[in-house]
C-alpha cells in the first residue's frame, strides 16, 4: 500500500468517524472536531506505515542455493533448487540406461515458504549432518542433499529415505513436496546431485551408498 493510498483511507476513516460524532453530539463540537482533523490524519497515516511495514518485513536469506534430488530406486526420479531470491525450478526426470525424458518447471516461492526454508536452515547448521543408509533396503529410493549456506556447504545422502524422520530427511520432504505452478521452461537442467540418479537406478542402494563415499563425491 503506498503512501497516497494511506491517505485516502485515513481521510475516509477520519470522515466515517466525525460523522458519527455530530450524529450523536449537538453541530457546535463539529467545529473543535474539524480543527483536529489534521492531527487524526497524521496519527493514522503513521499508524498504517508501521503496520505495513512490519508486515512486509523479511528476513535475510542464510543460504545460497538448496539443491535436493529424489529417485524412486528404479526409473523416477526429480530434482528441486532453490536460489537464495526463491526462485525454485523442479525437474523431473524418466531413466531408463540414462535420462530417457525430462521435464522443468519454475516458480518463485512466497515469504512464508521462504522463512521456513531459513528457519530450518539455521537449525541444521548447528545439528549433526551426516549421510544414512538403511541396510535393510535393497533397492529402495533416496535423497541426495546439498545445500550451499553463506559459512558452509550442508551435503549429504539419505538411503530408505521412507525409513528416517530425523531433520534433515525431514527437510528434504518438505522441499521436494513444495508444490510449484506448471510454469513449464523450454531448457532441462541436469543439475550437480541430479547425476546421482543414474546410479540409484542403476546400482543397488548399498553400492550406491559405498560408491559415494569411497570416491567423495558430495
Amino acid at each position: 500500500m503506498d503512501v497516497l493510498t494511506k491517505i485516502a483511507c485515513a481521510r475516509i476513516q477520519l470522515k466515517t468517524a466525525i460523522r458519527l460524532y455530530a450524529e450523536r453530539n449537538n453541530m457546535a463540537s463539529i467545529t473543535h472536531i474539524n480543527c483536529m482533523k489534521p492531527i487524526f490524519l497524521i496519527i493514522l497515516v503513521l499508524l498504517s506505515a508501521v503496520s505495513c511495514n512490519s508486515t512486509n518485513k523479511h528476513r535475510k536469506p542464510n543460504f545460497r542455493s538448496i539443491e535436493i534430488t529424489y529417485g524412486n530406486g528404479w526409473t523416477g526420479g526429480q530434482t528441486v533448487y532453490i536460489d537464495s531470491a526463491g526462485v525454485i525450478i523442479k525437474c523431473k526426470y524418466h531413466i531408463k540406461l540414462e535420462i530417457d525424458s525430462a521435464i522443468c518447471c519454475q516458480d518463485t516461492l512466497s515469504s512464508s515458504q521462504m522463512d521456513s526454508l531459513i528457519s530450518t536452515i539455521e537449525k541444521l547448521q548447528t545439528a549433526k549432518i551426516d549421510s544414512i543408509y538403511d541396510g535393510r533396503c535393497e533397492d529402495c529410493g533416496g535423497f541426495i542433499i546439498k545445500i550451499i549456506t553463506m559459512q558452509n556447504t550442508i551435503s549429504s545422502m539419505i538411503i530408505g529415505a521412507n525409513e528416517f524422520h530425523n531433520q534433515l530427511a525431514d527437510f528434504a520432504h518438505y522441499v521436494t513436496d513444495i508444490k510449484i505452478k506448471p510454469n513449464k521452461i523450454d531448457s532441462i537442467y541436469i543439475f550437480e546431485t541430479t547425476k546421482y540418479l543414474l546410479l540409484l537406478t542403476q546400482s543397488s542402494s548399498y553400492t550406491l551408498f559405498s560408491r559415494v563415499h569411497i570416491f567423495g563425491a558430495l
